[in-house]
């Protein structure tokens, strides 16, 4: 029994630093239900990554787009430099023409105010509030 306990192996776990992602910037903060937000921060990862809360409600990003950014992620994975969303200073050229979006619709929720936040491998955003007007009327009356 003693040589059994004494076997046993032991594995380490590599933690990776929690850098969070930029403020992000949206289309529009004050929105109806049902309306679609384009929102930018970065970084960015992957639609199967990345976790959008509206108040205290999950909400599924309807798409994520990175464009022209494969040159910067070639870069910084070729240089090895990038800690916690800052990259080398050799790749900031080519880093800056990349845009990364996400595209959210706004839950059917009570008029007011409501945080966002996004959530990926990298970390959290700060909150991005935002004003929810009440639904648009659909413009029938159901008065006799």
């Amino acid at each position: 029994m003693l040589l059994l306990l004494l076997s046993c192996e032991t594995s380490s776990v590599v933690y990776t630093p929690m850098c969070g992602l930029e403020v992000p910037s949206a289309t529009a903060t004050t929105v109806q239900p049902g309306e679609v937000v384009t929102l930018t921060t970065r970084p960015l990862t992957t639609l199967w990554d990345t976790a959008v809360t509206f108040g205290d409600q999950r909400i599924p990003p309807l798409s994520l787009d990175r464009s022209e950014c494969a040159s910067c992620d070639a870069c910084i994975e070729e240089s090895g430099c990038q800690t916690c969303g800052q990259t080398c200073s050799s790749c900031t050229e080519l880093c800056s023409l990349c845009i990364e979006t996400l595209s959210i619709e706004i839950p059917y929720v009570p008029a007011g105010t409501w945080p966002l936040q996004i959530v990926n491998h990298h970390g959290r955003s700060p909150v991005l509030n935002f004003t929810v007007e009440a639904a648009a009327d659909s413009g029938t009356d159901s008065s006799p």
